[in-house]
């Protein structure tokens, strides 16, 4: 949760309290728009029954997770607004970029292990 990482680092950061109650809605909207979908996606995955098609269940699953990624990166743009440049240019790479979004909204590969 980007939102809560942020908070967490709020004293640092230097985060008034109109921008804390702003990033407090953006995390409100995010987590009730998440929740949307795990029901959605509960409720597909009960449909499927003990024999779950793996190809069929995947085309149920990436249009879920496909939002969530968007809903990820419009509470990032939100957030973004919501801080001060320097605020923004503060924060820690993992919340910025989170893993699993890149340019775009794509996903990145895995960093290679050495």
């Amino acid at each position: 949760d980007p939102v809560k990482e942020i908070l967490d680092l709020k004293i640092g950061l230097r985060i008034s309290e109109g921008q804390e109650a702003k990033l407090k809605v953006i995390q409100d909207s995010l987590g009730a728009q998440n929740q949307v979908l795990a029901r959605e996606l509960q409720a597909e995955m009960a449909k499927q029954g003990a024999n779950v098609d793996g190809a069929r269940m995947l085309t149920v699953i990436r249009p879920r997770l496909e939002k969530a990624q968007k809903h990820l990166q419009d509470a990032l743009d939100a957030i973004k607004s919501v801080l001060t440049p320097e605020q923004w240019n503060s924060l820690p790479e993992r919340v910025k970029a989170p893993r699993g979004l890149g340019p775009g909204g794509q996903r990145r590969a895995p960093p290679e292990s050495e």
